[in-house]
């Protein structure tokens, strides 16, 4: 193996250790968003915060509700940039970059566009928002670089035109 393959193999592990670490963090940060609304809103039984979360509890209702909106657009654009990266290091070819930043901005517009049929439309609203939360879940992910992946990397690929 040569010294680009053995430095590419490591920043890939890398970006996987990472894309690991920002989603488990996300996960534990919405987790402790979602417990203390339910404390704020409900009354339920309080709970201890774990490293990193424990600013939320000075928050007002209102506030963790705006917090989970920034906070799920601030994780997606993260996602985004080291799904940028990954594509960088391995291709380094821009028009991967652009079918990603395409692929970022659909999924960006169409839970922008469920969001608004959910506004404009009686009962809508839930499924709407479903809808949009899936798609930007995905956008918080990796899921998006690795269909791309999939794609860059099927034997397929020359076959379709």
């Amino acid at each position: 193996m040569t010294k680009q393959k053995v430095f590419t193999t490591l920043l890939i592990t890398a970006f996987v250790l990472v894309f690991g670490a920002l989603g488990y963090y996300r996960d534990v940060l919405f987790r402790h968003v979602n417990s203390q609304i339910s404390v704020l809103e409900y009354g339920s039984d309080a709970f201890g915060f774990w490293w990193g979360t424990g600013f939320l509890e000075n928050f007002t209702l209102e506030g963790l509700y705006r917090f989970k909106w920034v906070g799920t657009i601030v994780f997606a654009f993260m996602n985004f940039g080291l799904s940028l990266m990954v594509l960088l290091v391995w291709f380094r070819s821009k028009k991967n970059v652009v079918l990603l930043s395409l692929m970022y901005a659909a999924v960006f517009f169409m839970a922008a566009i469920g969001m608004l049929i959910g506004k404009l439309l009686p009962g809508a609203a839930e499924y709407m928002y479903y809808f949009s939360r899936w798609l930007m879940g995905a956008a918080q992910s990796p899921l998006l670089v690795m269909i791309l992946l999939v794609l860059f990397f099927s034997p397929l690929r020359h076959k379709v035109h």
